[in-house]
Protein backbone atom coordinates (compact mmCIF):
# COMPACT_ATOMS: atom_id res chain seq x y z
CA UNK A 1 0.00 0.00 0.00
CA UNK A 2 2.76 2.28 0.60
CA UNK A 3 4.70 1.95 -2.76
CA UNK A 4 1.34 2.39 -4.32
CA UNK A 5 0.40 5.89 -2.41
CA UNK A 6 3.71 7.21 -3.70
CA UNK A 7 2.85 6.09 -6.94
CA UNK A 8 -0.23 8.00 -6.51
CA UNK A 9 1.59 11.03 -4.86
CA UNK A 10 4.38 11.16 -7.77
CA UNK A 11 1.34 10.99 -10.86
CA UNK A 12 1.28 14.19 -12.52
CA UNK A 13 -1.93 12.56 -15.31
CA UNK A 14 -5.67 12.80 -15.02
CA UNK A 15 -6.02 8.78 -14.50
CA UNK A 16 -4.47 6.18 -12.66
CA UNK A 17 -4.59 2.53 -12.91
CA UNK A 18 -2.39 -0.17 -10.64
CA UNK A 19 -0.35 -3.09 -12.60
CA UNK A 20 1.55 -5.21 -10.41
CA UNK A 21 5.43 -6.15 -11.59
CA UNK A 22 5.24 -9.56 -12.68
CA UNK A 23 1.26 -8.89 -14.51
CA UNK A 24 0.63 -7.20 -17.72
CA UNK A 25 -2.06 -5.79 -20.00
CA UNK A 26 -3.47 -5.40 -23.11
CA UNK A 27 -1.61 -3.47 -25.86
CA UNK A 28 -4.81 -1.39 -26.77
CA UNK A 29 -6.37 -1.01 -22.67
CA UNK A 30 -5.77 2.44 -22.48
CA UNK A 31 -7.37 3.26 -26.26
CA UNK A 32 -10.48 0.93 -24.86
CA UNK A 33 -11.03 2.34 -21.34
CA UNK A 34 -10.11 6.39 -23.10
CA UNK A 35 -12.86 5.53 -25.21
CA UNK A 36 -15.17 4.19 -22.62
CA UNK A 37 -14.40 7.46 -20.33
CA UNK A 38 -15.02 9.90 -23.48
CA UNK A 39 -18.01 8.45 -24.59
CA UNK A 40 -19.69 8.14 -20.87
CA UNK A 41 -17.96 10.82 -19.42
CA UNK A 42 -17.69 8.43 -16.56
CA UNK A 43 -15.15 8.34 -13.48
CA UNK A 44 -13.93 5.60 -13.17
CA UNK A 45 -14.06 2.29 -15.41
CA UNK A 46 -13.43 -1.69 -13.85
CA UNK A 47 -12.59 -4.20 -16.38
CA UNK A 48 -12.07 -8.10 -16.26
CA UNK A 49 -8.70 -9.55 -16.03
CA UNK A 50 -7.25 -13.36 -16.78
CA UNK A 51 -5.80 -15.30 -14.27
CA UNK A 52 -2.45 -16.89 -15.44
CA UNK A 53 -0.74 -19.73 -13.68
CA UNK A 54 2.18 -21.21 -14.04
CA UNK A 55 1.52 -22.46 -18.02
CA UNK A 56 -0.84 -20.42 -20.58
CA UNK A 57 -3.02 -23.33 -20.23
CA UNK A 58 -3.49 -22.69 -16.17
CA UNK A 59 -5.42 -19.25 -18.25
CA UNK A 60 -9.30 -18.08 -16.83
CA UNK A 61 -10.96 -15.25 -16.96
CA UNK A 62 -12.30 -13.46 -13.75
CA UNK A 63 -14.74 -10.75 -13.33
CA UNK A 64 -13.95 -7.64 -11.58
CA UNK A 65 -17.74 -7.27 -10.51
CA UNK A 66 -19.58 -10.55 -8.69
CA UNK A 67 -22.44 -9.47 -10.84
CA UNK A 68 -23.11 -6.85 -13.65
CA UNK A 69 -23.54 -6.09 -17.26
CA UNK A 70 -21.36 -3.75 -19.61
CA UNK A 71 -22.70 -0.23 -18.75
CA UNK A 72 -22.27 2.18 -16.66
CA UNK A 73 -23.18 1.10 -13.19
CA UNK A 74 -24.59 2.80 -9.60
CA UNK A 75 -22.42 3.37 -6.97
CA UNK A 76 -24.83 1.06 -4.66
CA UNK A 77 -23.91 -1.50 -7.14
CA UNK A 78 -20.09 -1.32 -6.90
CA UNK A 79 -20.44 -0.78 -3.21
CA UNK A 80 -21.68 -4.17 -3.09
CA UNK A 81 -20.57 -6.17 -6.44
CA UNK A 82 -17.02 -4.58 -7.12
CA UNK A 83 -14.54 -7.46 -6.04
CA UNK A 84 -11.98 -5.66 -3.97
CA UNK A 85 -8.29 -5.75 -5.85
CA UNK A 86 -7.03 -2.68 -6.90
CA UNK A 87 -5.95 -4.06 -10.22
CA UNK A 88 -8.53 -3.98 -13.31
CA UNK A 89 -9.69 -0.38 -12.72
CA UNK A 90 -8.88 3.18 -14.10
CA UNK A 91 -9.46 5.93 -11.48
CA UNK A 92 -9.90 9.38 -11.89
CA UNK A 93 -7.19 10.60 -9.44
CA UNK A 94 -8.22 14.13 -8.75
CA UNK A 95 -11.48 12.79 -7.52
CA UNK A 96 -9.46 9.83 -5.20
CA UNK A 97 -7.26 13.25 -4.03
CA UNK A 98 -10.38 15.52 -3.18
CA UNK A 99 -11.25 12.89 -0.70
CA UNK A 100 -7.93 11.95 0.13
CA UNK A 101 -8.19 8.44 -0.67
CA UNK A 102 -5.15 6.50 0.19
CA UNK A 103 -4.18 2.94 0.79
CA UNK A 104 -3.77 2.04 4.42
CA UNK A 105 -0.39 1.00 5.88
CA UNK A 106 -1.53 -2.68 5.91
CA UNK A 107 0.87 -5.93 4.73
CA UNK A 108 -1.87 -7.20 2.71
CA UNK A 109 -5.77 -6.71 2.25
CA UNK A 110 -4.79 -3.07 1.46
CA UNK A 111 -7.03 -3.08 -1.84
CA UNK A 112 -10.11 -4.00 0.23
CA UNK A 113 -9.71 -0.23 2.26
CA UNK A 114 -9.37 1.33 -1.32
CA UNK A 115 -11.83 0.12 -4.21
CA UNK A 116 -15.12 0.73 -2.40
CA UNK A 117 -13.88 4.69 -0.74
CA UNK A 118 -11.70 5.19 -4.49
CA UNK A 119 -15.11 4.43 -6.49
CA UNK A 120 -17.25 6.44 -4.29
CA UNK A 121 -14.87 9.06 -4.42
CA UNK A 122 -14.76 8.53 -8.17
CA UNK A 123 -18.83 9.18 -8.10
CA UNK A 124 -19.64 7.36 -11.36
CA UNK A 125 -18.52 3.92 -12.75
CA UNK A 126 -18.58 1.70 -15.59
CA UNK A 127 -18.37 -2.07 -15.86
CA UNK A 128 -16.76 -3.05 -19.56
CA UNK A 129 -17.22 -6.95 -19.09
CA UNK A 130 -14.02 -7.34 -21.32
CA UNK A 131 -11.03 -8.90 -19.88
CA UNK A 132 -7.48 -6.28 -20.46
CA UNK A 133 -5.35 -7.46 -17.58
CA UNK A 134 -3.50 -10.49 -17.04
CA UNK A 135 -2.79 -11.49 -13.29
CA UNK A 136 0.34 -13.95 -12.69
CA UNK A 137 -0.81 -16.00 -9.71
CA UNK A 138 2.50 -17.14 -7.83
CA UNK A 139 1.94 -19.35 -5.29
CA UNK A 140 4.92 -17.83 -2.78
CA UNK A 141 2.92 -14.23 -3.47
CA UNK A 142 2.32 -12.29 0.14
CA UNK A 143 -1.44 -12.99 -0.77
CA UNK A 144 -0.94 -16.77 -0.89
CA UNK A 145 1.79 -16.52 2.24
CA UNK A 146 -0.93 -18.74 4.82
CA UNK A 147 1.35 -17.68 7.72
CA UNK A 148 -0.33 -14.08 7.91
CA UNK A 149 -3.62 -14.83 9.69
CA UNK A 150 -6.80 -12.30 8.92
CA UNK A 151 -6.28 -9.20 11.10
CA UNK A 152 -5.62 -7.11 7.89
CA UNK A 153 -8.32 -8.37 6.42
CA UNK A 154 -10.48 -7.13 9.21
CA UNK A 155 -8.86 -4.03 9.59
CA UNK A 156 -9.10 -3.03 6.22
CA UNK A 157 -12.99 -3.78 5.77
CA UNK A 158 -13.53 -1.87 9.57
CA UNK A 159 -12.19 1.34 7.36
CA UNK A 160 -14.19 0.66 4.58
CA UNK A 161 -17.05 0.15 6.78
CA UNK A 162 -16.57 3.29 8.82
CA UNK A 163 -16.02 5.52 5.93
CA UNK A 164 -19.30 4.24 4.09
CA UNK A 165 -21.55 3.01 6.02
CA UNK A 166 -23.90 5.99 6.95
CA UNK A 167 -24.45 6.81 3.13
CA UNK A 168 -24.60 3.16 1.87
CA UNK A 169 -25.69 0.85 5.03
CA UNK A 170 -27.45 -1.65 3.35
CA UNK A 171 -24.47 -1.90 0.46
CA UNK A 172 -22.04 -2.23 3.12
CA UNK A 173 -24.07 -4.80 5.17
CA UNK A 174 -23.81 -7.06 2.26
CA UNK A 175 -20.73 -6.71 1.16
CA UNK A 176 -19.42 -7.63 4.83
CA UNK A 177 -20.83 -11.57 3.61
CA UNK A 178 -18.87 -11.17 0.75
CA UNK A 179 -15.80 -9.82 1.66
CA UNK A 180 -15.54 -11.45 5.24
CA UNK A 181 -16.50 -14.90 3.95
CA UNK A 182 -14.23 -14.71 0.34
CA UNK A 183 -11.46 -13.49 2.60
CA UNK A 184 -11.60 -15.61 5.09
CA UNK A 185 -11.47 -18.55 2.82
CA UNK A 186 -8.23 -17.59 1.25
CA UNK A 187 -6.64 -17.23 4.44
Amino acid sequence: GNARNLGMDAASGEWITFIDNDDWVEETMLEQIDGIINQYKINCVIFDYCTIGATEENKSVSRSMYKGNDGPVSLSNCMIYARNHTVGKVYNLSKCREKNIRFPLVRRCEDVAFVCRAIEACGSAYYYKVPLYYYYQRHNSLSNNTKLDETDMVRAFNIVEDSLRDKYPKEIKEKSITDILYGGVLM
